[in-house]
């Protein structure tokens, strides 16, 4: 339960549309919130709270909003000087490859090589993007990192 309300509180801060979610049709769709069930005991889902970065025909991205990691993102990324005092974790259950990075960021305009989640929230994959982000060293209610 304690990780439940963590989540909500993080939905809270990305303002992510809960609401709107719950009036809508319940069908799976970029920017709607998956939580785990008591039934769901496997691992890594079990407890989790999953935000779909894409949902189409040609396949589906979503991260785990939950589990946080103890590693920092100055270990994730140790060749930004500007990023090398982040306290802040990556969190696990990103991309599916275990090599795989994705951020979630939080800004006013759409920032280039980012995708749209929903409103000012967008999901990252591109180094040039994800290096700007981490040196401008933005706290964790801006920018997340989600580790494969």
């Amino acid at each position: 339960m304690a990780r439940l309300a963590w989540c909500l509180c993080l939905a809270a801060a990305l303002a992510l549309p809960l609401r709107a979610q719950e009036e809508s049709d319940g069908d799976p769709a970029t920017g709607k919130l998956l939580v785990a069930t008591d039934t769901l005991k496997e691992a890594p889902f079990a407890q989790s709270v999953i935000l779909l970065i894409h949902y189409a025909d040609d396949g589906v991205v979503g991260v785990i909003l939950n589990q946080p990691t103890k590693m920092p993102l100055s270990e994730v990324f140790p060749g930004k000087t500007k990023g090398k005092n982040r306290a802040d974790p990556a969190y696990r259950g990103g991309p599916v490859e275990e090599t795989g990075v994705l951020a979630l960021l939080r800004s006013a305009a759409a920032p280039e090589e980012a995708a749209n989640v929903l409103e000012d929230v967008y999901a990252a994959t591109g180094e040039r993007l994800l290096s700007e982000s981490v040196s401008a060293e933005k706290g964790p209610e801006v920018f997340r990192v989600y580790l494969g």
